[in-house]
Formats: C-alpha cells, sequence, structure tokens
C-alpha cells in the first residue's frame, strides 16, 4: 500500500494522469485494514489534496464494500477486475459529487469524463496485484 502510495504522487506530478492506486490496493489489505485505511485516508487528504476527511471517509466506506463484495463472490482474477471497476466509478462520482456540492471544484463533464477514463488505467495495477497474489 505503501509502494501504491507513492506512486500516486509521482503518477500524477509526472504524467498527465490521475491515478488510483492507493484506493485499489484497498482490495488487497488483509491484517488491521480498518486501521491502515484510516492512516493511509488522512495521509492521502493531508498530501494530495485540498480536503480533510474526505478520502479517509470514502475509503473506510469502500473497505467496508469491499468486504461485502468478498462475501459474496470469490475472490479472484475476473472478480477482482470487476471489483477494481466498480472502486474507480463509485470514487471518483462520490468525489465529484461532493466536491461540486461544495461548490470546492467546477467541473465540466467532459473534464470528469476524462478524468474517469484515465483513472482505468490504474487497473494495471490490480492485474499486477493480481499476479502477485495467485490471483491468475
Amino acid at each position: 500500500m505503501i509502494i501504491a502510495f507513492l506512486l500516486d504522487g509521482i503518477i500524477a506530478k509526472y504524467f498527465t494522469l490521475y491515478p488510483t492506486l492507493t484506493l485499489l490496493s484497498l482490495i488487497f489489505l488483509k491484517e488491521n485494514k480498518y486501521l491502515i485505511v484510516i492512516i493511509v485516508g488522512l495521509l492521502y487528504d493531508i498530501t494530495y489534496t485540498d480536503t480533510l476527511f474526505l478520502n479517509t471517509i470514502i475509503f473506510y466506506l469502500l473497505l467496508y464494500f469491499i468486504d461485502y463484495y468478498f462475501s459474496k463472490f470469490n475472490k479472484n482474477f475476473l472478480s477482482t477486475i470487476i471489483l477494481g471497476i466498480i472502486l474507480i466509478l463509485i470514487y471518483r462520482f462520490s468525489i465529484y459529487t461532493i466536491l461540486y456540492l461544495l461548490n470546492i471544484v467546477n467541473l465540466n463533464i467532459i473534464s470528469f469524463i476524462k478524468i474517469l477514463l484515465l483513472s482505468f488505467i490504474s487497473l494495471i495495477y490490480v492485474i499486477i496485484r493480481c499476479f502477485y497474489e495467485n490471483l491468475l
């Protein structure tokens, strides 16, 4: 998760991408995951965004969703990729909606779709992690 966190910053700084590696690494947490999510969420908010607790809360809620998802589906390559897609969609729509309603950001729909589509590049990380976790 630390590597994903650092890569999010590097990718966002040097490439025109909108990485979600930290978000997707939630899929692979095993021990002390709720505590880790709070710490990483706060670090993510402090380091990469101008919002305090927003990503922390969203990551925490998404971790519940991940647990629920894997209680209904076996953890394998396909279910993990599908979960990654769902997480990106939920995360991006949640962030966009909250920031838009609070009048913090005024993205037009074209910019939002661009950010959403570029976020899917992060699924490469999920594929690599599936290989590492022997889910292929």
